[in-house]
């Protein structure tokens, strides 16, 4: 891990902004807020994900969603609001080494959440009533103790719905437990003409107070 410079740590030690100059644990409960925070939204986007004709019938699928902090957050911000998603993608678990990339230790943590996956493979069987879907949300950082790579993986389920038409790609968004509302505020900026992963982007955007522009897509 790269270190901050000495004379860097020493000025910050009293009186430091904890928004722009965060100390690596600061950072990893941010960014646990910030996963808590939009829970649901990641859910709805992963059911988005597998629906898409190139997910559909193609097996069982992992959202992989790389977020960034903001640079320089003001120190009244709420801790949630100082990450941004950056891009989201549909992934097999062989692929999820390439999609943490060379910031992570791939096997230490995959054999970390090995019990989680295990727990997806065996659920999401095709006489299964009810389907066991994943998503893995990461990060690297800049903090005041050096580059910090943070990755969370969080399972849920999704009932009355036959694993094998949620493999096909059938999934209606009632059938997830917890998923939000239409009338609530994380739903009701959705524009479906966009891309699950373009509205997973503008939704996040949009509730943490920034301005997020929308390309049209027909024109």
């Amino acid at each position: 891990m790269a270190e901050a410079p000495r004379q860097l740590q020493v000025a910050l030690a009293h009186g430091r902004d904890t928004a722009r100059y965060p100390l690596a644990e600061e950072v990893s409960q941010e960014f646990a807020l910030f996963a808590m925070k939009f829970y649901n939204i990641f859910r709805e986007a992963y059911c988005r994900s597998i629906e898409t004709p190139e997910s559909r019938g193609k097996g069982r699928f992992i959202l992989g969603i790389d977020a960034e902090r903001i640079p320089s957050p003001s120190l009244s911000s709420r801790p949630w609001t100082r990450f941004r998603i950056n891009s989201a993608r549909c992934m097999t678990p062989t692929e999820v080494p390439s999609f943490l990339g060379p910031d992570f230790n791939a096997q230490e943590l995959l054999a970390k959440i090995a019990p989680t996956f295990d727990y997806f493979e065996q659920k999401n069987r095709p006489d299964e009533d009810e389907f066991i879907g994943i998503y893995l949300l990461r990060g690297v950082f800049k903090t005041l103790s050096g580059i910090v790579p943070v990755c969370g993986c969080t399972q849920f389920p999704i009932y009355s719905v036959p694993t094998a038409d949620v493999l096909a790609g059938k999934v209606p968004m009632s059938s997830v437990i917890g998923a939000p509302d239409p009338s609530t505020e994380s739903t009701s900026t959705s524009l479906r003409r966009q891309t699950w992963e373009q509205d997973l982007i503008a939704k996040v955007e949009r509730l943490c107070g920034r301005a997020y522009i929308e390309e049209t897509l027909s024109q």
